[in-house]
């Protein structure tokens, strides 16, 4: 899930800071959701709101991929 949501935020042009505020995180959760870190399921929703995606296309991404 980390290695989707660090190619998604880069794809969009985000530095982990615009993708945080966006998703209204903090920077240091994100990181650790980037690093491959377990996040809860509100905040994987809110990254992929964020993101202009669902939790569900978020993980089926990572599936495809093996992350």
């Amino acid at each position: 899930m980390g290695q989707t949501v660090q190619e998604l935020r880069r794809a969009y042009g985000f530095s982990q800071g615009q993708l945080a505020g966006r998703a209204r995180i903090l920077v240091k959760t994100l990181r650790k959701v980037e690093s491959g870190n377990t996040a809860r399921p509100r905040t994987i929703e809110r990254i992929a709101r964020a993101l202009d995606s669902t939790p569900m296309q978020l993980y089926e991404r990572a599936a495809a991929a093996g992350t």
